[in-house]
């Protein structure tokens, strides 16, 4: 069985004793703040600022970046192709030409890169 601290304390002590009295502290008494001292404030002689007589010097201005332009590249003209021969009917010559395109001509300029 497991017991606390307390229940294992009033076990010891028995069913008819009673439990001892905790020792009573006495109480000090409260203290009352003390007022602070009334000062005279002091008075000092006030000179008067005196504003400068020149305008403070404007900032510098800065020069624009120019713009940054892109190059123009010439525009390459549009190559257009002859056109595919028509696909076949037959079920075998159409996996066989799937994905052909006509062979390229010695003349013809080359596209892509």
């Amino acid at each position: 069985m497991n017991l606390s601290r307390a229940a294992k304390k009033l076990r010891a002590l028995g069913p008819n004793e009673p439990v001892p009295p905790k020792p009573v502290v006495a109480k000090k008494p409260a203290k009352a703040p003390e007022p602070e001292p009334v000062t005279e404030p002091i008075v000092e002689a006030v000179e008067p600022v005196q504003e400068p007589a020149a305008p403070p010097e404007p900032l510098p201005v800065k020069a624009k970046r120019p713009r940054f332009v892109r190059a123009k590249t010439e525009k390459r003209e549009r190559v257009t192709l002859p056109p595919l021969p028509p696909p076949s009917n037959k079920p075998a010559a159409r996996l066989m030409t799937k994905n052909l395109s006509l062979p390229p001509k010695d003349d013809a300029p080359k596209l892509g890169r």
